[in-house]
């Protein structure tokens, strides 16, 4: 049987996860454990379940959230990055206000390290901070959305595992049934 296109529901999902995880405010909804990594991952694999002929096992769902991982993580470091550096002054000036919130140790601590990130030239900026943080980032969004793939098939897939000639299934699942049709613990 030929497979079913991977690149559509990869493309799709990729997009979910990059332009919602770089979007400003609407960012803020992956600071709940990486919520469009989660979504990106899931709506991959849906998509993937409904175009597929056949069951979609673990692997193939992974596999197919692994590309929308990498298309989410390219458009986090590529088009996030740029975003990020542009916000960034506004960014310290909302950090010096909450510092002002804070008790005096805690409040100390938040000031000084603005202090330094304000003395930084754009360039340095850029590769001491903004950088480092949206490649950390990019690697998260990407492992994330995996394992939304991974909920995704079980959320979606809904189809019986074909048996195998021992009882097996096919994705990996045990039967509880032994090679003789009946149950081993009673037998």
């Amino acid at each position: 049987m030929p497979e079913p296109d991977r690149s559509q529901p990869a493309l799709i999902g990729g997009l979910l996860v990059g332009i919602l995880s770089v979007l400003p405010l609407v960012q803020a909804a992956n600071i709940c454990c990486c919520l469009w990594a989660w979504v990106g991952g899931a709506t991959t694999a849906k998509l993937y379940i409904e175009h597929s002929p056949q069951r979609v096992s673990w692997a193939e769902a992974a596999r197919v959230a692994s590309i929308a991982g990498l298309l989410g993580a390219i458009i986090r470091i590529f088009i996030g990055t740029p975003i990020e550096l542009a916000t960034f002054p506004a960014s310290l000036r909302a950090m010096e206000e909450l510092a002002k919130s804070l008790a005096d140790p805690q409040k100390q601590r938040l000031l000084e390290m603005v202090s330094k990130l304000q003395e930084l030239s754009t360039g340095q900026a850029l590769l001491q901070f903004l950088l480092p943080a949206s490649v950390l980032g990019a690697l998260v969004l990407f492992a994330v959305t995996v394992l939304g793939g991974l909920l995704g098939v079980a959320l979606y897939e809904k189809r019986p595992a074909a048996p195998g000639p021992f009882g097996d299934t096919t994705d990996g699942s045990a039967d509880s049934a032994g090679p003789t049709g009946t149950d081993d613990a009673n037998a």
